[in-house]
C-alpha cells in the first residue's frame, strides 16, 4: 500500500516540474545586443537549410544554417545549432535569420533568452554596427531590431510570420498522431509499472 501511495505521488508531482522548468524559462529578460555579442562564439547571418527533430528532445531540434555573413567566429559554409523551441517555433527552412551562438563541450546552441532574428536589411546592418562600435547601438535590446524596420520590411515581417505559423501547424498536425501514440503508450506504461512494483513487494514481504 505504501508503494502505490509512493508511486502516485511521484506521477502527481511530474507537472510540477514541467511548471517549474516553464517558469525558470520565462524569466530571460532582454539582453543588451553588446554583451550578448561578446558572450558569444559565433554571430552570423545564415539561412535555414533543415531542421531535424529526430533529437533526444523533441523542444531542442539541430538547425543546419548557411553561412551568408560571419560577423563573430569563423564560422563559413554550413553550421548545424542546436535550438530550444520550449516558448516557442523559432526557425523554418528557407528564411534568413540573425542568429547568436554559444559552444558548448557537446555542441553548438542557441539559447533561448537569446536575441534571434529574421534577417531584413536594416537588422544585419545592426549587427554589423555592433560588432565594430563602442556606442550606444551595443547598449540597445533586441527590441530594436523590430523598432529598425522600414515600413516595407514590416510587411514583409508580417508576410513571414504568417507563413512560419502556417508551416508550424502542418508539422504539427502530422506529427500529434505520433504523439497520441507515445501519450496512450506512456499511460499504459504507468499502471503496468505500478502493479509490477506492488507484487514485487508483495513477494519479498512474503
Amino acid at each position: 500500500m505504501k508503494t502505490r501511495l509512493l508511486i502516485i505521488f511521484l506521477i502527481a508531482l511530474l507537472p510540477l516540474f514541467g511548471f517549474v522548468n516553464n517558469v525558470q524559462s520565462l524569466s530571460c529578460a532582454l539582453p543588451h545586443l553588446g554583451e550578448e555579442y561578446d558572450e558569444s562564439d559565433y554571430v552570423l547571418h545564415g539561412k535555414v537549410l533543415e531542421k531535424n527533430y529526430h533529437t533526444w528532445d523533441s523542444r531542442m531540434p539541430v538547425v543546419t544554417f548557411e553561412v551568408l555573413e560571419s560577423f563573430k567566429g569563423d564560422a563559413s559554409g554550413q553550421i548545424s545549432v542546436s535550438v530550444n523551441e520550449t516558448w516557442d517555433y523559432n526557425f523554418e527552412e528557407g528564411f534568413e535569420y540573425v542568429i547568436f551562438v554559444q559552444k558548448t563541450e557537446l555542441a553548438l546552441k542557441i539559447d533561448q533568452c537569446s536575441p534571434e532574428f529574421l534577417a531584413f536589411p536594416s537588422v544585419v546592418e545592426i549587427i554589423r554596427q555592433v560588432s565594430i562600435s563602442e556606442g550606444d547601438m551595443r547598449s540597445a535590446t533586441s527590441n530594436i531590431f523590430y523598432e529598425s524596420l522600414t515600413e516595407q520590411e514590416k510587411l514583409g515581417f508580417e508576410s513571414i510570420n504568417n507563413t512560419i505559423q502556417e508551416k508550424k501547424v502542418e508539422r504539427w498536425d502530422s506529427g500529434s498522431s505520433q504523439r497520441q501514440l507515445t501519450i496512450i503508450a506512456f499511460l499504459l506504461i504507468i499502471p503496468i509499472a505500478g502493479v509490477s512494483v506492488f507484487v514485487i513487494f508483495r513477494r519479498k514481504r512474503k
